[in-house]
């Protein structure tokens, strides 16, 4: 088979390009999905605690929270933020748990945090 091919150099030629224009042919009508639009379900927690810096609201806020919400199953990754005055946490879960049943968990999670808190916290 191969002889064919180095006997006959132009048909070689005609097939390579004949398969390039295919494949560019291909890649503009067959439908290329590399990245997904994938929205994995995601919590969010916004808390307050007026007349608090960064660290104070970091120590007896956030911690509190993130320790209670570490124990629902299901959690991909926990992102916090710690500011004067506000926390922010950001909890994703992964793509087999159902969003309602994880909000309904996180609200749990953080009304058993909330006897831990400070007075004035939101």
């Amino acid at each position: 088979m191969y002889r064919f091919f180095i006997h006959r150099p132009v048909t070689s030629w005609m097939f390579m390009i004949a398969f390039i224009i295919l494949g560019l042919y291909s890649l503009r009508i067959i439908p290329l999905d590399r990245l997904p639009d994938v929205d994995f379900p995601t919590v969010s927690i916004v808390t307050t605690y007026p007349g608090a810096n960064a660290y104070v609201v970091d120590v007896n806020v956030t911690r509190e929270i993130e320790d209670q919400i570490a124990t629902i199953s299901g959690i991909e990754t926990i992102s916090s933020a710690s500011f004067a005055g506000t926390s922010r946490i950001t909890i994703t879960f992964s793509l087999e748990k159902d969003i309602d049943v994880a909000a309904q968990e996180v609200r749990d999670a953080v009304q058993r945090a909330l006897r831990r808190l400070p007075e004035g916290v939101d």
